[in-house]
């Protein structure tokens, strides 16, 4: 969008071209997200010293590039470019079940071209099963949820133990860390990821850190939980057993209003639909 700006308002602008590499292995990360900030000065007016700064000194960003979206992008190589004003810029990259990556600092200059990498730390994978804990452990269909902890391995402030999220949430300060442990944050902006599965089996890309994964299936199931470490390139495996404990035979529940693909409200397919309700026991 701001390159269309720019070019509409005949601002004289730089480019940036860049890719987005994975750290230790070099493989290109498409649709990573490259945010960009103004380089903070100090009060002479001087270039900052990125070593240890607070993310949130940086403010709010100016621009989102996204890699491999280009109309004539053909492959996914990790690629970007952008337009900028002439100016001392900072680049963060991020991903989809990846860290933070480190600072880059660029310079752009009016009619100049300047090429970049960003790096985006490696992510760690969890391989989760769901199984019938009362029926032979037999993989079971459920609903999942990863949900981070603190680095002493306890829910977020705010998430409540025993508060179960009903729905993923993107987290709008996903690029912030708390400052206390006490930081107002909402109930849900520490839900990592949410899978519905019909054979019990999802295997998640998360971040290096501490996470808690729940297993349900409605409210005549029991809820199972482990915790977890994702570890940059290891894969974890965690199983969870679940048990029917309310005996609703001769009972139907349903909902009689349902919103999907028909709909030209809903971008849910029938299938995804179906299998949401049945994970949820209805």
């Amino acid at each position: 969008v701001l390159d269309v700006v720019n070019q509409i308002q005949g601002v004289a602008s730089g480019t940036v071209h860049g890719h987005a590499f994975e750290e230790a292995t070099g493989r290109p990360v498409t649709r990573a997200s490259i945010l960009v900030f103004r380089h903070p000065r100090d009060g002479g007016g001087n270039l900052r010293d990125l070593a240890g700064i607070d993310l949130k000194e940086l403010g709010t960003p100016l621009s989102q590039i996204y890699t491999d979206v280009h109309f004539d992008d053909t492959s996914q190589d990790g690629s970007f470019s952008a337009t900028l004003e002439p100016g001392d810029y900072v680049l963060l990259g991020l991903s989809d079940g990846h860290g933070r990556g480190p600072l880059q600092p660029i310079a752009v200059r009016a009619g100049e071209s300047l090429t970049t990498t960003v790096v985006i730390p490696r992510d760690g994978r969890v391989s989760v099963e769901v199984v019938d804990a009362a029926r032979g452990g037999a993989s079971l269909l459920a609903k999942i949820i990863v949900t981070e902890l603190d680095g002493h391995g306890v829910p977020w402030p705010r998430f409540g133990e025993g508060s179960l999220p009903i729905s993923r949430i993107p987290r709008a300060n996903a690029i912030y860390e708390p400052q206390t442990a006490d930081a107002a944050r909402s109930d849900l902006e520490f839900v990592a990821a949410f899978e519905y599965t019909g054979d019990g089996r999802n295997t998640f890309s998360l971040a290096p850190g501490r996470y808690r994964v729940y297993a349900s299936r409605g409210y005549e199931y029991t809820i199972d939980t482990r915790d977890v470490v994702s570890e940059p390139g290891r894969e974890k495996t965690a199983q969870l057993a679940i048990a029917q404990v309310v005996d609703t035979t001769g009972w139907l529940s349903g909902d009689f209003h349902v919103h999907s693909e028909s709909s030209h409200d809903s971008g849910v397919s029938k299938d995804d639909r179906v299998l949401g309700y049945a994970a949820e026991g209805v």
